[in-house]
């Protein structure tokens, strides 16, 4: 197993080492990425050099509690959320089954109820989640395509995909993934079919 990095505090005027998770690293690397901040902006925000952030992302670098709290001012977060040890409310989502709302889409020949489940509308790299519901013979987008990437896990029913000049069938409990820029149609073949489909942007 790795080493973990080490996190450098001052006693008595000696310097002292705690070992943090490396999850602070990857915590730091994730916040940077949704706030679309380059290592070398986070760098020139934090005074850091842009080889000691990447490798502080990586696990692989020794970071001072000033340099830690540095890079938390610049992500506009805390230290304890780099650590893992805390998370805002607003990070946090919870839908209840009862709170989803449903709406009807598409045009007569190709008809899908749908529910949203995530918050926004997939801007500044957030992934988008809904519930889709098909009755039997109805279908979600006869072209849809768009960018991104479709993840999509089959909850109940059954549902054939049309993913360009391919065919996929899939049965309650399967899951299928494939780019949102190849067109597809997605029809029900099962009396009602349910699924979770999450759309997730291409990297920026």
């Amino acid at each position: 197993m790795p080493e973990q990095p080490e996190i450098l505090t001052e006693s008595h005027g000696e310097p002292s080492r705690v070992r943090p998770p490396a999850i602070a690293g990857q915590q730091a690397r994730a916040l940077r990425r949704a706030k679309g901040l380059t290592l070398d902006r986070l760098a020139a925000r934090t005074d850091l050099s842009k080889g000691h952030l990447s490798r502080f992302e990586r696990g692989q670098k020794s970071l001072s509690v000033a340099a830690l709290m540095r890079i938390a001012a610049a992500l506009d977060t805390s230290v304890g959320r780099l650590l893992g040890e805390d998370v805002s409310p607003g990070e946090i989502r919870h839908v209840r089954a009862t709170d989803m709302t449903f709406r009807m889409a598409g045009t007569e020949d190709s008809r899908h109820r749908f529910a949203l489940l995530s918050e926004g509308s997939g801007s500044g790299g957030k992934h988008e989640a809904f519930l889709l519901e098909l009755e039997a013979g109805e279908q979600r987008a006869a072209s849809a395509f768009h960018a991104g990437t479709e993840l999509l896990y089959l909850l109940a029913g059954r549902l054939r995909i049309t993913i360009g000049a391919r065919n996929v069938t899939l049965e309650a409990g399967d899951y299928v993934e494939f780019p949102g820029s190849v067109p597809h149609v997605l029809a029900s073949i099962a009396d009602r079919s349910r699924c979770l489909l999450i759309i997730v942007p291409d990297a920026p």
